[in-house]
Formats: structure tokens, C-alpha cells, sequence
């Protein structure tokens, strides 16, 4: 190196680690170049005993000196040491404690240079730590650069006793000044202060001074538009002197403004909810988690009985009044919020108060802050007393198992269904046992699955009608196994298991309804007989009057002195048959008031129906004859004897009463009567070429006092009851009786009778 300023100038540019100078000079040049605490003297190579000092600048001079010093001999310069430095000490007699001594010198100084070897290793090691830690110390300042060229925050740092403030660019932004330089003067940077901060920060120094090493305080600044602002102001001593008082302080300021405002309204609305609570007459609770502290408001004491002073801030203030039977399920939902498992943490409990009396109360809480790792720290909740609400569920709940004890016993079909849905919710025992379902199918079930197919439509129409109303209707249900029947349902709204529907009281009316048409049809029955009664009396006068008439006025005329034998007897000829027409009329008469009266009594015996057929026949042969009709027995095959279990008095009284008809409406033609066998009974047939009748004369002809349409328009003699009493008794014998008609084409009647055993 051509002088010791450029070793220096290389090692500050990071070329050189280690180099060889004289002392003076490197002390001064290291401190010139602010080196002095990253270069330090490790050893004394040599020193000089000799000494050159030339005029600075003066190379000339130097070189004759060095030209002069090499030209003195080996002799010369020992005379000159001798001379400067002295004789040698060492008396010949002590060479052989000077050789021991200077083995053990030797044996040090190897010692020594093993020594300098490890010595060396190690500050090669140390050197090499050093420059890493130097070029991550480089990184980190680059790094620390440029986050206080990023960050919004001011830095600071003040170095005393000059009051000297080193700040960066944010803190020129904070406080709404001009940039200047980075340092600044007490009285510059004071003045940037309003008169609060100053004294604020003088409070902070005076408290540094006093021995804090950390600090914060907030003071309010005024920004560019004139608004005031909030700023933070924190920081710690960096150095102290030797009495302790702070020579580097170093820290940020902070624009808090809106941490500020946002804590003033979180205060506000902490404020109004606080309000808000206490006004519903809750208890507010504050858990911190860790320490299990608990804070409990005014409210939730005097919710107790309690006042203010006589309970502690501890969880267990809650946990040692919760009713026993409570606490473990009230801490099971406690741990399954604290889990994650519920989004609140909900429970009802009962709580011990200061009388010794309990109340239910409601907990509601949530979570509200967590820690680093995810665990619940502050949890925050409300009690609410429930006790009147509980009670009233309790009689609720009393009067729900009348209710439902009621339902389940009631005699009478019940159930249950959803309003919206007409989904089937509940019956009773009594609609399953009269309807046939299972529980389970009732599941699945809705209302209109019980009505038939015309009546599904408005039976949803009229649900949709009858929301909020009590209602009764008749309408018809069908049974499971398909039977149809008529009801009576009687429903009104109510709320079941948390819906709402409508219970309905079903009566089976089927019966009643059946009773109401028989009873009807009767009412119309005994209308129509009182009717045909009227008819069939003036009818009766009619038929009574005409024989009587003629038996009284044919007897006046017998009375005649003047009368021939010849008129005598065609007179009493008719009265005789005046007679017999009358005395079947009051037969007939009595014979239907026996039958009304169930006083008529049967005689089945066996009968030769072939036989009683062939007396019927000849005894209406004269008759027929008058009219030029002709009458006869046809059988399909011709038996000798038939015999059929019947009374043979009202057997003949039918077949009798079929023929005369036969006679009466037939004018021209043939009458026919026979039997033939079918399925172990004989059905006996009397067929005419007669009138015939209408379908509506048909239904009515075997009805008491009822003639056809068209009988009764050409006049013809009868009373009506002849087909009635025929269709009583042959129903009395186990018969049945009907006819085949058509108007004007004859008429056949038809009835059946058992047959006889062989």
C-alpha cells in the first residue's frame, strides 16, 4: 500500500479483515473513518528500538535515511546498540540456568504458538460468524429501511441532553406537516406539537427520567381540514448514562382516530345494549375463561334477591345455586358451545335464591373472542326469569294429559290433522277399531283418504274455508275394508306438538240415517195408506153400496104380488150374487186387517197343487165362458200328483183371486195357468191376454188398496186388495210373487212355492 490512509480506506470498504500498522497512525485513522468499533488490536508483532522520523512529505529525505541505515555494518551496529542500548547482563556462570530457563521458555513458547494455532482456528471461526452476523445485521438494517418507509406509523427517536429528534416520513403524515429534514431541533419539533401533546410528552419524559423504560399516552392533534384527531405515542429508553438518566429514547406515534371512534361507539352501543338488557329485566353475565372470573350485573343479583356487594365475580357463584338435578346438563351445553358444537349455548334451569325458594331461568350465551390457538377466552350471556312461563307450561302440560286421556278414551271416532297439509297427525283407539287402520298406515294417511271420490275435492275446499272456525258438517267416510258410512264431524282449530291443525269429533250415523229413511219412507208409506185408505173407503162404499143396493131393491121387488116365478128367480138370483160378491168383499177386508194385524195364521200340509190347480180351473170355467174366454192348465209335463207344503185354503184363496182378475180384465183371448219346477221349488203362472199394465203400475200393483192406471180409468169393479193379500200369504208360506206386463199385451203373474219331499 503506498501509505497507511489507503490500508484504512480498503478496510472500509470491506477488502480487508486483518492488516499490520503501527499503532498511532491506526487509532487515529480508524477513528477518522468511524471504524474504531469494528477493528480492534489483537497483538504486538514487534517494537522498533531504532526509530526514523522524517518531515512529513519529505520522500527524499526518507530515502537517503533508509540508503544510509543499510550501509551500516554488522560490527557498527552492535557498537551502536552497546553504545544506545548497553553491554548484555548474562554472567557465563549462569548459562546453565539460563539453557533450563530457556527450555522452559521454549517449551511456553511452543505452548504459546499451539496456543496461537487454536487461537487462530477459533478467530477464523469467530471471523466468519461475524461476517454472516454482519451481513444479516446489513439485511435486517436494509429490511428496517424499508418498513419505516412503509409503515404509516411515525418513528422517533430522541437523543438527550440536546433533545435532538430523529423522525420518519410517517410522522411528517401524522401530524399533517411539511417534510423536512430527518433530524430536528427541540424547538422544531415542539412547535409541530399542539400545547396538550407537549405536555403530555413531557409527562412521558419526566416519567422516563424517573426511571420508566417503557411508556404510552394518547393526546388529540388537529388535522389540515381543522378536525381533531387521536394519536398514540409509545416507546421504551434505548440507553441511559451512568446516573441513569435516559440519553436514547426511541418509539412511533399512531394515528388512533379511528380505533378511537370506533371504541366510541362500541362504548355507546355497549351502553345501549346494556340498557336494553337490563330494561327487559335481564341478567347480563361476562365470563373470562382462563381465570374464571365472572361478571355479573346488577340485574342478574337482584334477580336472586341478592344486592350488589353479595356476590363475588366467580363462576362458582353460579355453579353452587344451580338446582343439582340442573348442573350437569347445564354444563353439558356449556362444553358442547365451547366445543363448537352448538352456534349459542342454551339452557333452562333452576336457580337457588337468597330466600331458599328456586326459579327457572333461562341462560342464553356465545362465544365471543378466541385466543392463538382457537380456544374460547370470553364468553358473554343473558338470564331471563321463566318461572311464570314454566308454570304456565306445567298446567299447560296437566291440562294437555286431560286432554289427551280424553282423546285417546273417547268412545267416539277422533283425530288430528295438519291445517296446511290435511296430513292425518293422531286418532284415538276408538277411530281405529271402527275404521280398521293400523297406527302405521295412519301415518301416511291424509284427510281426504277417508272420504270417497266425489266428496275428496270438497272436502279440501271447505278445509281451506274453515281455518280459525268451528265447525259441523255430515258428510261420508269410507272404512278401510271399503264399507261406506254417513258422520257427523264436528272440528275447531288447536295446536298439536308445535303445528297447527284441527281435531275433529267423528259420530257414525249411518244407523240413525238409516232409521230417518225407514222412518221416512214409512212417514211416505203411511201418508200414501192414508191416502189409499181414503181412496179404498170411498172405493168400498162404492163396492158395499152397489150388492146392498141391489139385494134391498131386487127384495122390494120380490115383494110384488104381480111378479112371475121366472122374475122371482132371476131376482134372487141376483140378490144371491149380491150376496156372495159382498161377502167377499168383507172376507177381503178382514182378511187384510188380519194380515196388518199379524193375526193370520198358516196351515202347511202337503197339497196336490195338480188337483187344487184342476178345482180352480172348473170352478171359474162358467165364468170365463160368459166373457167367450177360455181357460186351461198347461204343464210341462203332465203329472199325476204334485204336492207343494202350503196352507190349501189360502193356495186357493191366490189362485182364485189370480184367475178372477185374469177374467175380470181380460175381454177377449184365453187365460192360462200351470206350474213348472225349478231349483226344488214350483213356480205357478196365471197368464191373460188381458189389459196388461204400464212399469209404474208394475212396482205398485201388489201395494194394498192400489189398482193400475188403467184399471181404475175404465172402471173396474175391485176393492184392491186382492194382489196385496195374495203377495202376503205366499210370502208366509216362504214364496215370493211377481209379474211380467206390457200394456195392452196381457199380463202372466208368476209366485213360487216350496215343493214337497218325496
Amino acid at each position: 500500500y503506498p501509505s497507511y490512509e489507503a490500508i484504512i480506506n480498503d478496510a472500509a470498504e470491506g477488502n480487508l479483515k486483518v492488516f499490520t500498522i503501527d499503532e498511532p497512525p491506526a487509532l487515529y485513522l480508524l477513528y477518522k473513518k468511524s471504524l474504531d468499533r469494528e477493528y480492534r488490536q489483537s497483538l504486538n508483532l514487534y517494537t522498533g528500538a531504532f526509530h526514523r522520523t522524517v518531515l512529513k512529505g519529505r520522500e527524499d529525505v526518507l530515502r537517503l535515511v533508509e540508503e544510509g541505515f543499510e550501509k551500516i555494518t554488522d560490527a557498527e551496529r552492535k557498537a551502536i546498540e552497546s553504545r544506545w542500548l548497553g553491554e548484555p547482563l548474562i554472567n557465563p556462570k549462569y548459562y546453565r540456568a539460563i539453557l533450563i530457563i530457556l527450555i522452559v521458555v521454549g517449551s511456553l513458547v511452543l505452548a504459546l504458538i499451539a496456543f496461537s494455532l487454536m487461537l487462530r482456528r477459533q478467530v477464523r471461526k469467530k471471523t466468519s460468524e461475524l461476517e454472516k452476523a454482519f451481513t444479516d445485521l446489513r439485511r435486517s438494517e436494509e429490511q428496517y429501511r424499508t418498513a419505516v418507509q412503509a409503515t404509516r406509523d411515525g418513528l422517533f427517536e430522541i437523543f438527550f441532553p440536546e433533545s435532538i429528534m430523529s423522525v420518519s416520513p410517517g410522522f411528517y403524515e401524522i401530524f399533517s406537516v411539511s417534510p423536512k429534514q430527518g433530524t430536528l431541533r427541540k424547538e422544531e419539533w415542539a412547535g409541530i406539537f399542539s400545547e396538550q401533546a407537549r405536555e403530555e410528552i413531557s409527562k412521558v419524559l419526566d416519567r422516563c427520567s424517573a426511571g420508566e423504560d417503557s411508556f404510552q399516552t394518547e393526546f388529540p392533534v388537529e388535522g389540515t381540514s381543522g378536525e381533531t384527531r387521536w394519536v398514540l405515542m409509545r416507546g421504551k429508553v434505548i440507553k441511559r448514562d451512568d446516573e441513569g438518566k435516559p440519553i436514547q429514547i426511541a418509539g412511533a406515534f399512531t394515528d388512533i382516530d379511528v380505533l378511537k371512534k370506533t371504541e366510541e361507539e362500541l362504548r355507546k352501543a355497549e351502553t345501549r345494549w346494556k340498557f336494553a338488557i337490563e330494561g327487559t329485566e335481564q341478567g347480563l353475565w361476562d365470563w373470562d375463561i382462563p381465570s374464571g372470573r365472572v361478571f355479573f350485573s346488577r340485574q342478574w343479583k337482584n334477580m336472586l334477591g341478592y344486592e350488589e356487594d353479595e356476590i363475588e365475580n366467580s363462576l362458582t357463584e353460579w355453579e353452587k345455586r344451580v338446582h343439582p338435578d340442573d348442573i350437569e346438563k347445564a354444563w353439558e351445553d356449556v362444553e358442547k358451545h365451547l366445543r363448537g358444537d352448538t352456534e349459542m349455548y342454551r339452557n333452562e334451569h333452576r336457580m337457588q335464591c337468597k330466600d331458599g325458594s328456586y326459579k327457572w331461568i333461562l341462560d342464553r350465551g356465545k362465544v365471543i373472542e378466541y385466543d392463538n390457538n382457537g380456544k374460547p377466552v370470553r364468553m358473554i350471556g343473558t338470564h331471563t326469569d321463566i318461572s311464570e312461563r314454566i308454570e304456565k307450561e306445567m298446567l299447560l302440560q296437566e291440562k294437555e294429559a286431560i286432554y289427551r286421556f280424553l282423546f285417546e278414551h273417547n268412545p267416539a271416532p277422533m283425530l288430528i290433522y295438519e291445517k296446511e297439509s290435511l296430513q292425518m297427525l293422531a286418532v284415538n283407539e276408538a277411530f281405529l277399531r271402527n275404521y280398521g287402520y293400523h297406527p302405521d298406515e295412519i301415518a301416511t294417511m291424509h284427510l281426504p283418504d277417508l272420504y270417497p271420490e266425489e266428496e275428496k275435492e270438497p272436502i279440501r275446499k271447505l278445509a281451506e274455508r274453515l281455518k280459525g272456525y268451528a265447525f259441523a258438517g255430515e258428510w261420508h267416510h269410507r272404512k278401510k275394508d271399503g264399507t261406506l258410512i254417513t258422520i257427523i264431524a264436528h272440528s275447531h282449530d288447536l295446536i298439536f306438538e308445535g303445528k297447527s291443525a284441527r281435531v275433529a269429533v267423528i259420530t257414525d250415523i249411518t244407523y240413525l240415517k238409516k232409521i230417518e229413511q225407514e222412518l221416512t219412507e214409512a212417514r211416505i208409506r203411511a201418508e200414501e195408506s192414508d191416502r189409499l185408505k181414503t181412496a179404498f173407503l170411498a172405493n168400498m162404499s162404492h163396492e158395499i153400496r152397489t150388492p146392498m143396493n141391489g139385494i134391498i131393491g131386487f127384495c122390494e121387488l120380490l115383494n110384488d104380488p104381480d111378479i112371475t116365478l121366472q122374475k122371482q128367480r132371476e131376482y134372487i138370483n141376483i140378490i144371491r150374487n149380491s150376496s156372495y160378491r159382498l161377502l167377499g168383499i168383507i172376507n177381503d177386508i178382514i182378511d187384510i186387517s188380519k194380515i196388518e194385524a199379524g193375526q193370520v195364521v198358516i196351515r202347511k200340509e202337503k197339497t196336490d197343487l195338480v188337483a187344487l190347480l184342476d178345482e180352480a180351473v172348473s170352478f171359474f170355467n162358467n165364468e170365463a165362458k160368459k166373457k167367450n174366454l177360455t181357460i186351461s192348465t198347461t204343464y210341462s209335463k203332465i203329472p199325476r200328483k204334485l204336492y207343494v207344503i202350503a196352507d190349501r185354503t189360502k193356495l186357493y184363496q191366490i189362485l182364485s183371486n189370480l184367475l178372477k182378475n185374469a177374467i175380470k180384465f181380460t175381454a177377449e183371448g184365453s187365460i192360462e195357468t200351470g206350474f213348472e219346477e225349478k231349483n226344488n221349488e214350483i213356480i205357478v203362472f196365471v197368464r191373460d191376454t188381458g189389459i196388461g199394465m204400464n212399469d209404474q203400475d208394475k212396482e205398485q200393483i201388489f201395494e194394498r188398496f192400489r189398482q193400475g192406471e188403467n184399471t181404475r180409468s175404465n172402471n173396474y169393479e175391485g176393492a184392491g186388495l186382492g194382489l196385496s193379500i195374495s203377495k202376503a200369504f205366499i210370502e208366509m208360506m216362504g214364496g215370493r210373487i211377481w209379474v211380467e206386463s206390457e200394456l195392452g199385451k196381457g199380463s202372466t203373474f208368476y209366485f213360487t212355492i216350496p215343493k214337497a219331499e218325496s
